[in-house]
């Protein structure tokens, strides 16, 4: 009897720990919904742009939205298997948007400095914002 306790709970367990939300999958077009209704104007970076001022490689990010706006307002959802190139990626664009504010935007600092950056499984989140936190769990929030 014992026995069929401890099968059914580990059963159980296991049934329900592939629901953990490190191995789902986020519904982009959702979460850039629910973002946009706290952001506004936000504006897609140009994939030209991403390339030749970033110095992007596009093609290690399986899908990807990359948009900010004229308030200091960024985020960025990042869909990879090779995190550690896009981290890296992401690292030097912040430190080439840090040089810009520090010397046209001094007041964008904080939001910079403040910024989310968290992985979840395959994907790579970027927020800077006032509400950054937030956001970044209405993205959370939309994971299947």
């Amino acid at each position: 009897m014992i026995k069929k306790i401890i099968v059914v709970l580990i059963t159980f367990l296991v049934i329900t720990g592939c629901n953990d939300k490190n191995l789902s999958e986020l519904d982009i077009n959702k979460a850039v919904d629910k973002v946009e209704a706290t952001l506004n104007n936000m504006q897609d970076i140009l994939p030209e742009t991403l390339e030749d001022v970033y110095g992007m490689d596009l093609t290690k990010m399986e899908e990807y939205v990359i948009k900010q706006n004229g308030d200091g307002d960024f985020y960025a959802i990042i869909k990879t298997t090779d995190k550690s190139y896009v981290k890296e990626i992401m690292d030097s664009y912040f430190e080439k948007v840090k040089e810009y504010d520090e010397a046209y935007a001094p007041d964008r600092l904080d939001l910079l400095d403040n910024k989310v950056d968290k992985e979840v499984g395959n994907y790579l989140i970027y927020v800077v914002s006032s509400d950054a936190n937030s956001i970044y769990n209405d993205i959370i929030d939309t994971m299947n």
